[in-house]
């Protein structure tokens, strides 16, 4: 998982403040304070840390898989925030599948009727 993440957001993920360390400090991307910073960095960031610490009990996790829910149910290509969705490439879609088909498996608490219809969300995304 951790592979594809980087192979797919690979030009995203040069964010330096964006360190395991900050993202510990910031556990819901949602409710990061001061500049908004660009989902297209901060969302693979997290799904990263998800990825290498798939046991991890501290809730990042859930609130990401909760982030990519938000981000694959928003229906408007201009909202700042919620457009993740459709800055993503096609390839990068499919790593948000594959990751939320994973988070199912690999970690803990969280509500598998979501991810489902996340993964969903995502794979009928155009």
């Amino acid at each position: 998982m951790i592979e594809q993440i980087r192979r797919a957001f690979a030009s995203e993920l040069v964010t330096p403040y964006l360190t395991p360390e900050f993202i510990e400090q910031h556990p819901n991307l949602m409710e990061i304070r001061g500049a908004a910073p660009d989902v297209m960095s901060t969302v693979p960031a997290y799904m990263l840390w998800c990825a290498a610490h798939p046991g991890d009990t501290s809730l990042i996790t859930d609130w990401t898989v909760n982030a990519l829910a938000e981000f694959g149910r928003s229906k408007d290509p201009q909202s700042a925030w919620l457009n993740f969705r459709f800055r993503c490439t096609q390839e990068q879609r499919q790593v948000v599948v594959c990751f939320l088909e994973w988070s199912l498996n690999e970690t803990p608490f969280l509500n598998e009727k979501q991810i489902e219809r996340a993964r969903r969300n995502w794979q009928h995304a155009s």
